[in-house]
């Protein structure tokens, strides 16, 4: 397997982790009697989906680099930004997911009364706050990047304007699991996919065909 199918292989498949773990998340609401109802029904399949969440966090870092390697220099200090910001808040999603998982497959090992009590104290605790300063940043991030990617006319504009809207519907206000919540992620999956074929294609192939300028002809001696 080649790095370039490599690459676009990381870009293509984070929100497609993040498609199967929106349907796959039972819908909850921000409460530690929803959250512990929600474990314990099916405590595997919680800590499945929160390990594919962290998976896409995770792989959002290298996607973030891949993309930002597309942009020519005129619209690289966009992608920078971007791409640190994707970064911070992939950091801080695989560390929120990875926790949320562990303490919520504790909690159903225990009674009621102790379950509610670690979780309600979960949710009140610093790592919680985690999920949206993470959330938020990738999002912001991935808009960032595509506004590179409209700059340094890397990808048609289309498509790097659709990679932005998906990454902003993302941070629509929907409860975990929910259909509204899935919509993002299936729209930045789509986007996503078409940034990866330009991966493939190479990293500026588009921009080169538009800045390109014929170079002028030598005047024909009479």
């Amino acid at each position: 397997m080649s790095a370039r199918v490599l690459q676009a292989a990381v870009v293509a498949l984070w929100p497609l982790l993040l498609v199967g773990n929106a349907f796959g998340h039972p819908e909850v609401e921000l409460t530690a009697e929803s959250y512990l109802a929600a474990a314990a029904a099916d405590p595997w399949k919680w800590y499945a989906v929160h390990l594919v969440a962290a998976s896409a966090a995770l792989l959002t870092i290298p996607s973030a680099v891949v993309v930002r390697s597309l942009v020519p220099g005129r619209g690289r200090r966009w992608a920078t930004a971007g791409t640190v910001l994707a970064v911070v808040g992939g950091v801080a999603l695989v560390v929120a997911f990875s926790i949320e998982a562990g303490v919520m497959r504790v909690a159903t090992e225990l009674d009621r009364q102790a379950a509610l009590a670690v979780t309600d104290e979960h949710l009140a605790s610093p790592e919680a706050y985690l999920v949206p300063v993470g959330i938020l940043g990738t999002a912001v991030g991935v808009i960032l990047l595509s506004v590179a990617l409209v700059v340094g006319r890397a990808v048609p504009t289309w498509q790097a304007v659709l990679y932005g809207v998906g990454a902003g519907a993302t941070l629509a206000p929907a409860s975990p699991g929910s259909v509204l919540g899935s919509v993002g992620f299936v729209l930045l999956a789509v986007a996503a996919f078409l940034v990866a074929k330009q991966v493939l294609a190479g990293p500026t192939s588009l921009g080169t065909e538009r800045g390109r300028r014929l170079p002028a002809r030598a005047p024909v001696a009479s």
